[in-house]
């Protein structure tokens, strides 16, 4: 059967990658990877389970797991025999009861990922790339976020039909991106706690929904909690202890997380390699227990992070032997452990009295009955029917390619020199270590797609004569290929150049220590800008900020082009939008700053608001008070709106946008609340408090959008008494 399968001209094919593994030697807890999956069978459907309560599909889920994991007549040795069964990532199945092995980690952070329980083996041999987080949450289109997470769902679901994808899928990453240099920022959608909580919500939704009775698939929110952190100021993320005050956390940190359990619904949360002032999250009961399970109402089983078992005994050194640490993590809520390190020792821990057998049936039971909303242990789902004709469908790579486009964001346009004719131009220079550079699109934790599409091919879809000069390399001190691209832009019609990062960089294990622009890049922008016949376009593709100030102020650079990652239709997203036919709607959703900024402020720095105590000089937009490159929200359209005053009813903040201008566009629009104080005592400077989409609006045309105000804004006691106002933004008005 055809299975994502297109000819495009120019596009290459994307391999599958290793899973994303720790180079750190996790001893005895190492993740379980199953080199070769077995095919789950129903357990419900042969003897000893058959015609238990168990495989009862009149009773409750919960009545279901309980007999499974407490069936009275079972012993202590068989107990612990379906816990070894059905726990850790790669679970061996419990062979008396036909329970088949099971691998809890499969990926799907923007599209089905490379990961140990998926592989693209099977009919389905690869799947719909969507642009990585960051770019994503650019577009401010949260309805975009729940439809390209259904379409993950049903290409899981068909993939899992196949054998080719488990049902548990370990994403999304809603970590503030607190700090520029962290590696994985590019997976969360921002700085900003109210963005990444609607994300959240909306991403689980639709992974999540498709059926009264069943979970279409089950997606894990990470990393719970105060991640971000990967090697910096002499720590690792494997021993890192995130100090933080009470009033970050509750508004900042697990803003997110709180919304994933109460909006989202998710059925899993996974604790994360830290501590949180001073206790290991994966041992935390106060974030595990009472605040996600007894104040939240989570429903659902917490995995660790892998390895992080190890980490609570040996890297972070709060329990010192086996039985006390499988009871701390036990005990704080932990269920599954990414790793082997419980499933070697609970059974001697539980014998020896060191941890309590109904902590780890708790445990159990808990993931058993996730797995059973699934319709793990059930004849069908209604996803059952699913196959490689629901992957890489039209509708999936149309909506794709629309998610690539509104993540682009214009941040500089000087005298209109966009968008550009293709009727005028008839040659481009383009330049630069990511200009043709296929893999630079896919960020981290993506799949096999079925193409992916540079800027070099994006380019000639629209002119034939595109010549292809890299310049310089990512990072390295090589000149010898400046000279080259100097040539090539002072004989085009226009140069664009192509910079920025890519996962050499930034990465999983990777910060880094400086937000300059890498290597010689910046060399390369500024001879070649100062020597072009025609316009210059600056496009950076990054996850991270770089300090692109030079260039913003440079007479010589007429334009500037964020695109993150922007995924498998990356290259066609951005000429869409450099040559007019789409007209950008992106707004970032972090602040770029000025290289300067990394010796303000160090990277173990957990305080949002500026301390005096560390030295910390604040961050984000809401609390860093000093100059910036490009502020978050930044954006830029090709034509031009107003926002009117706005307006608060019933929970909602009314506003009109009105475009203005003389090119149909759409508009995200931001409200922040501004303190009359704004910056006085550690009082923030704004808060984003509501944001809306009117998609299309025609030349003159206008749209009042209704904008629910951020909960916690509206809830929380220290905003509840502030005096300020409500101010809106339009794009390009910043």
């Amino acid at each position: 059967m055809k299975t994502c399968v297109l000819a495009l001209i120019g596009a290459t094919f994307a391999a599958p990658i290793d899973p994303i593994l720790d180079a750190l030697n996790w001893a005895e807890d190492a993740p379980q990877v199953l080199s070769a999956p077995e095919a789950w069978s129903n357990p419900c459907a042969q003897s000893p389970l058959k015609g238990t309560p168990t495989c009862d599909t009149s009773k409750s889920f919960e009545e279901r797991a309980n007999d499974l994991v407490y069936k009275q007549e079972r012993g202590l040795s068989d107990y612990l025999k379906v816990y070894q069964g059905l726990s850790g990532n790669g679970a061996s199945g419990v062979s008396e009861l036909n329970i088949p092995g099971y691998q809890w980690w499969s990926e799907a952070l923007h599209g089905v990922a490379g990961s140990p329980g998926v592989n693209y083996n099977g009919p389905i041999k690869a799947t719909t790339m969507f642009p990585q987080v960051i770019t994503t949450a650019a577009s401010f289109n949260m309805s975009l976020v729940n439809a390209l997470a259904t379409v993950i769902s049903t290409e899981a679901r068909a993939m899992n039909n196949n054998n080719q994808a488990g049902l548990t899928f370990w994403a999304p990453n809603i970590n503030i991106f607190r700090d520029p240099r962290w590696g994985r920022g590019q997976e969360t959608p921002g700085e900003d706690p109210f963005v990444n909580a609607a994300y959240a919500t909306n991403f689980v939704r639709g992974m999540q929904d498709g059926d009264d009775k069943y979970l279409k698939v089950s997606s894990c929110c990470k990393h719970y909690a105060d991640y971000s952190l990967e090697n910096a100021d002499g720590y690792s993320r494997h021993n890192f202890n995130a100090i933080v005050s009470d009033y970050d956390q509750n508004d900042t940190y697990l803003v997110a997380f709180k919304y994933c359990a109460v909006g989202g619904n998710a059925s899993s949360v996974m604790c994360s390699y830290n501590a949180e002032n001073g206790v290991p999250s994966c041992a935390n009961p106060e974030i595990l227990t009472q605040d996600l399970r007894n104040d939240w109402g989570f429903q659902g089983y917490i995995t660790s992070d892998c390895g992080a078992v190890n980490d609570v005994q040996n890297n972070h050194h709060y329990t010192n032997s086996t039985g006390a640490t499988v009871q701390a993590v036990f005990g704080a809520g932990m269920d599954i452990n990414c790793g082997g390190y419980t499933q070697k020792n609970t059974e001697s821990a539980v014998q020896s009295g060191a941890a309590k057998l109904e902590t780890v049936q708790a445990s159990i039971y808990r993931a058993t009955i996730v797995q059973m909303r699934l319709g793990m242990f059930d004849e069908s789902t209604p996803f059952s029917k699913l196959g490689p004709s629901d992957v890489c469908t039209p509708a999936a790579l149309s909506l794709a390619l629309d998610a690539s486009r509104q993540g682009v964001v214009l941040l500089k346009n000087n005298k209109n020199t966009l968008p550009l004719d293709n009727k005028t131009v008839s040659s481009i220079a383009n330049i630069g270590p990511n200009a043709n550079n296929n893999g630079v699109m896919e960020g981290n934790y993506h799949g096999t797609a079925p193409f992916l599409i540079s800027v070099q091919t994006g380019l000639q879809m629209y002119v034939k004569n595109v010549n292809y000069q890299e310049g310089v390399q990512m990072n390295s001190k090589n000149t010898s290929g400046i000279a080259a691209a100097v040539n090539a832009a002072k004989s085009a019609d226009v140069t664009i150049l192509v910079m920025g990062l890519d996962q050499s960089q930034e990465s999983e294990g990777h910060d880094r220590s400086s937000i300059a622009i890498p290597g010689e890049q910046a060399d390369c922008i500024t001879q070649v800008a100062a020597a072009a016949k025609g316009p210059v376009i600056l496009v950076i593709l990054s996850g991270g900020c770089v300090d692109i100030s030079a260039f913003r102020d440079s007479d010589n650079v007429d334009a500037i082009i964020w695109a993150g990652y922007p995924g498998m239709y990356g290259g066609q997203a951005i000429a869409d939008v450099i040559f007019g036919t789409f007209n950008p709607t992106g707004r970032i959703t972090q602040t770029f700053y000025l290289s300067s900024y990394t010796d303000e402020i160090k990277m173990d720095d957990m305080n949002m608001r500026p301390n005096k105590t560390t030295g910390g000089v604040g961050r984000g937009y809401r609390y860093y008070p000093g100059k910036v490159v490009y502020p978050f929200g930044s954006g830029m359209s090709y034509t031009t709106f107003t926002c009117g005053d706005v307006t608060e009813s019933n929970g909602k903040l009314m506003t009109t946008v009105k475009n203005t201008g003389s090119v149909d566009g759409g508009a995200a629009v931001l409200v922040y609340f501004v303190p009359n104080n704004a910056g006085q005592n550690g009082v923030e400077l704004k808060r984003l408090v509501a944001f809306g989409r009117a998609d299309m609006l025609k030349a003159g045309g206008s749209q009042q959008l209704s904008m629910d105000i951020y909960p916690e804004f509206l809830n929380g006691p220290e905003h509840k008494a502030m005096d300020g106002k409500y101010v809106s933004s339009c794009p390009g008005a910043m």
